[in-house]
């Protein structure tokens, strides 16, 4: 099952709003883990021109808000975005 990001700050399937809102940096984040699971905080980083450190602030956010999960290990793992 795959999740979009709109531009609404709000992540949705099939219209239906799922776990709240979120904030814009967040949405960046979620996008940029749906392109690419296996992507690194540092890559993210890079791509989102934020810094690592809040590149790992906003993924906390969105493991606290259960909308994200790291599988495996930190080195081979990936991304998960979860309901």
């Amino acid at each position: 099952m795959t999740y979009r990001v709109t531009c609404l700050g709000t992540i949705n399937q099939e219209c239906g709003t799922i776990n709240g809102t979120i904030n814009e940096n967040e949405k960046i984040v979620l996008d940029i883990i749906l392109k690419d699971p296996n992507i690194t905080i540092a890559e993210m980083a890079n791509q989102s021109n934020k810094s690592i450190r809040t590149i790992n602030r906003i993924i906390n956010s969105l493991k606290e808000k259960n909308l994200l999960k790291r599988m495996n290990s930190n080195k081979d793992g990936y991304w998960e975005v979860l309901k």
